[in-house]
């Protein structure tokens, strides 16, 4: 479970990590789980990073708004909005969260590919808090008045060609809501 906890630490927060014997076996694990292999980072040549699983997309372009109006570094941004932004994923990246959920240990073979994507966010929240990363925009002065505009920003980003369901303002004010609240949105 400590190469499945860190392969979604890097998911989460976005960390840039040396290749390492732990890195080689986190790449293998989420392998075997169907998840596409962490690659080389274009931001410096020195870090790495999981991008090929939701590659620069929705959770960046929040990030980006939120870390750029408020100051909060990138890596907790998303680990804000991950959560949310996965369960508005789930409807066309079920599959490949329900892989997720088994590699963090919360997968089901009794359940559907539903119940384990929810297993899978369920999961990624979970480990978010145990890594000591459960900030809220909220946390940082952000309140439901600045939704719109952090959603008009992202929405400008030009990163969600990337993302893999389209979102309009309105989902992502509900994603920022839902990182407040922990609350579903679907």
């Amino acid at each position: 479970m400590a190469a499945t906890k860190a392969s979604v630490a890097v998911i989460v927060t976005d960390a840039g990590l040396l290749a390492t014997p732990v890195m080689d076996a986190v790449r293998g694990e989420l392998a075997a789980a169907g998840v596409p292999a962490v690659g080389r980072s274009c931001c410096s040549p020195r870090t790495w990073r999981a991008s090929a699983w939701l590659p620069l997309g929705l959770a960046h372009a929040i990030g980006h708004a939120l870390g750029g109006r408020y100051d909060i570094a990138h890596g907790i941004t998303l680990a804000m909005v991950l959560p949310p932004v996965l369960e508005f994923s789930a409807p066309v990246r079920g599959e490949r969260m329900a892989a997720l959920a088994f590699a963090l240990g919360a997968g089901d073979h009794g359940k559907n590919s539903s119940w384990n994507a929810a297993a899978c966010v369920d999961a990624v929240a979970a480990l978010r808090s145990e890594i000591g990363l459960a900030m809220t925009p909220a946390s940082f002065g952000v309140g439901e008045a600045e939704y719109r505009g952090i959603a008009e920003a992202a929405l400008g980003d030009e990163v969600l060609a990337n993302t893999p369901r389209q979102p309009a303002a309105a989902d992502i004010c509900r994603m920022l809501g839902a990182a407040d609240d922990r609350v579903r949105i679907r």
